[in-house]
């Protein structure tokens, strides 16, 4: 699913499609294949921790990456992939071989994919995900959308390496509250709520305050040696909104706890939520791999979620790849 701009529609349409196909029994797979700028996970109240840019970029076994990355929707029959957050280039990350395999592997899992792709206007992410599709539907602003556009949109579909993209057909889609989304931004701009340079920076030197932290501090360790993030730090940590985080909070989802007269999630808490996320675990064909298990500590190596996760792939993988010698005799 593509379209021209941002605002335009394509994530409302690729959830509704993706929704729709669960509902008539298909085992349906939901990628949020914008990986500069994609939401899909707010939309079903979910982190961006770790996704399909995290999978392209790494180089382990794609059925244990999967297992970490592919999230339960709370849908029946339907399963997310989110974006992830990989700083490699996304047209580099899209135009791999890798990418292809993913697709032939998830083929095998699920009933029918449903791709959330790039606008056009923001670079040729589209066609990379085009060429390992069955079929492209464009998205189309009812109310600003031009031939101009439109052509657009085809010319970058047909920049990969096969220029017969199969076109579906076209969603003509006028939902006011696109016009006042805060997707319909210049594209590319992601508004995080703290800059995560600033934030590392403050995890760095937290442990060496004396005092409580001023009122603009976003991190603090608390006596017995746990991080404390702010909202705005804890939201950028899991890849979602501020206001989605206070939400979380609202309905009892996280748990936050007031420290000088300030409200702060633990890092303890967040790794639990990540834990208990329902997970779907895709069966992988090679026999040396172990698929991750759950951490039942609770409390993170570093301050940040991407290296909880490293670390406990790699640990896996290491293991998987000390292969006993004497199974090889026996065999």
């Amino acid at each position: 699913i593509t379209s021209f701009d941002s605002g335009d529609g394509k994530s409302v349409t690729s959830a509704n499609l993706a929704l729709v196909t669960a509902e008539s029994g298909l085992r349906t797979l939901l990628i949020d294949g914008d990986i500069r700028k994609g939401n899909l996970h707010e939309f079903f109240g979910l982190p961006n921790v770790m996704g399909l840019s995290d999978i392209l970029a790494g180089r382990d076994d794609l059925g244990v990456l999967l297992s970490r990355s592919l999230l339960d929707s709370k849908y029946d029959n339907l399963t997310l992939l989110t974006a992830g957050r990989a700083s490699i280039n996304p047209a580099v990350l899209l135009s791999k071989p890798r990418l292809g395999e993913l697709i032939e592997l998830l083929k095998g899992k699920f009933d029918a994919i449903v791709m959330d792709s790039v606008p056009s206007i923001g670079g040729p992410d589209s066609a990379f995900l085009a060429e390992h599709s069955d079929g492209v539907v464009i998205v189309v602003h009812g109310q600003r959308g031009t031939r101009r556009s439109l052509r657009h949109t085809l010319q970058t579909l047909r920049q990969g390496t096969n220029r017969t993209v199969n076109i579906y057909g076209i969603v003509f889609n006028r939902i006011a509250l696109q016009l006042t989304s805060t997707y319909n931004q210049p594209y590319y701009r992601r508004n995080l709520a703290i800059n995560p340079e600033k934030l590392d920076q403050e995890m760095l030197n937290a442990g060496k305050r004396t005092a409580f932290p001023g009122r603009n501090s976003n991190v603090m360790i608390d006596p017995s040696g746990i991080r404390l993030y702010s909202f705005a730090a804890a939201s950028v940590q899991l890849g979602v909104t501020k206001e989605t985080m206070q939400e979380w909070v609202r309905t009892g989802f996280i748990k936050s706890e007031k420290r000088n007269h300030r409200d702060w999630i633990s890092e303890t808490e967040i790794s639990q939520m990540l834990e208990h996320l329902p997970r779907h675990e895709i069966v992988t064909n090679n026999p040396q791999v172990v698929l991750p298990t759950k951490n039942s500590t609770g409390k993170l190596s570093s301050g940040k979620l991407r290296d909880l996760l490293g670390n406990q792939r790699d640990a896996l993988l290491a293991s998987a790849r000390d292969v006993n010698p004497t199974d090889d005799a026996d065999s």
